[in-house]
Formats: structure tokens, sequence, C-alpha cells
């Protein structure tokens, strides 16, 4: 459009070629151009969180018989977030949802893409350590689902999704690993 209006001001041969391309476009309505300007809005927001995206991280020691151990966040596209029964510094706590805010979404969505989850390997694991605990994420978006699990090693690109999944939850009903507490585990980017 700015391409035409400068036509109309250095190419006054093309003033009366200009003029007819307006009257079409007034004589079409503004309905078509409305249309055209969603589809440029919607390519804008290509990095929408998609509608099935769900996340899903879970930590338990190794070798637990009790549900309790078990701690797990689910965070789905519409902001619920389910977290689960755990035992907190003064006793049991219940399982709950919890909103979280369409911004929170996005910037899971988004480290989720930045650090290119899809792409971990499904297994991470410490031979040399034969207790302690694991932590699994699964990630499901755009018809997609990838599960990584971690036992005893700390994947930085790993650990980054699951502080930046902690960061939006109570702290108290954050899901904790020996990776995410212990520097002296062994140490991987991915």
């Amino acid at each position: 459009m700015r391409r035409a209006l400068s036509s109309v001001i250095v190419h006054k041969e093309n003033a009366v070629r200009v003029s007819k391309c307006w009257r079409w476009l007034a004589g079409i309505g503004i309905a078509p151009l409305l249309l055209l300007v969603s589809v440029a809005l919607f390519a804008e927001n290509n990095d929408a969180v998609p509608a099935d995206f769900t996340i899903s991280l879970q930590s338990a020691p190794l070798n637990s018989v009790n549900p309790l151990e078990t701690e797990s966040i689910v965070v789905k596209a519409d902001g619920t977030a389910q977290l689960s029964a755990g035992q907190g510094n003064d006793g049991p706590l219940q399982a709950m949802q919890i909103s979280l805010s369409a911004q929170d979404v996005k910037a899971i969505f988004d480290a989720t893409q930045r650090l290119d989850f899809f792409t971990l390997a499904p297994e991470y694991v410490d031979p040399d350590i034969i207790d302690g605990d694991y932590a699994a994420i699964e990630v499901t978006a755009n018809g997609k689902t990838h599960k990584v699990r971690t036992q005893n090693i700390h994947v930085v690109d790993f650990d980054i999704l699951a502080m930046t999944v902690n960061a939006r939850v109570p702290f108290e009903r954050q899901v904790l690993y020996n990776a995410l507490r212990d520097n002296d585990v062994k140490k991987v980017k991915r």
C-alpha cells in the first residue's frame, strides 16, 4: 500500500491506475479486507500455544512404594494445573488444581520450543548410582508427544524446563529431584 501511495506522488501518470484500484477495493466491500487482516494477524501469531499442549513433570524415589512420594504437576493449554498430593513440611498435602495465566502457559510452551525438548533423548541415566530418584517430563503439542526420563543426572535443558514449570506453582508444590538439589551429580547439556 505504501508503494502504491508513493507511486501517486512520484508518477502522476499512474494516479489514474491507483485510483481505479482503490475504487475496486471499495466496491468489493470490507469483508474481504477483514479476512486479509485476520489471516495476517494469525500468521504473526503462529507461535501461539497449541490447543492440545500439555506438559507433565513428575518425580519420585526409585524404590518408592508410597504414592505420596511421587510428585507431579500437569499443565494444560487452558491454564489448568493439576498438582499431586504429596508430603509437605507440615504434613501431607492434598491434590489440588490451580489456574495459571496465559502468559505462564506461553512461557512454559516457549521453553519447550527454545530448548528443543522434542529432540532430547528418551532417557538419561547415571549408571554409577543405583538408588536416588528419577524425574520425567512428557509434552504433547501439535499432535506429537515426547517423554524424557532422567535418573540421578543433571540434564541442563531438561532441568531448565522443569524449573520453568516449577517457577509457576507455589514453592511447597514444586517437583524437586536430586539433580536440582545436588551439584555433585553428573551433568550433561542434552
